[in-house]
């Protein structure tokens, strides 16, 4: 990380995963980080225990896919929020369905007509 780790103002400014990073080689197994390059799209969290910080998971991320299981495990309000951090993002979320399967086809239907809504 090289003195980005002294001028970073907070834990934002360090790389994260997806970001696109200047680097010069100083060893044939090591590198030092000079630059972050403006990011595209940032996904991000409240930190856990952290007042009023933000943890970011990825950066320059164009599509997120959404595995729910729709048997037992399904959580119409899971996916929600999912789908809220991608609105927040801009990033274009992509919902893939598990274990179909293991339901009948009114379950299924009962479960798209409540995304639906």
């Amino acid at each position: 990380v090289g003195n980005l780790r002294f001028s970073a103002k907070n834990r934002t400014d360090l790389p994260a995963v997806g970001d696109w990073v200047a680097i010069s080689k100083y060893d044939n197994s090591k590198v030092l980080i000079h630059n972050v390059f403006p990011r595209k799209t940032i996904i991000e969290r409240q930190a856990v225990g952290k007042f009023g910080e933000k943890q970011i998971i990825a950066t320059n991320i164009d599509y997120i896919f959404i595995v729910q299981a729709v048997d037992g495990d399904f959580n119409i309000n899971r996916l929600e929020r999912y789908l809220t951090v991608c609105n927040t993002s801009k990033v274009k979320p992509i919902i893939i369905f598990s274990k179909i399967d293991l339901i009948n086809e009114d379950h299924l239907k009962n479960i798209l007509d409540k995304i639906s809504e």
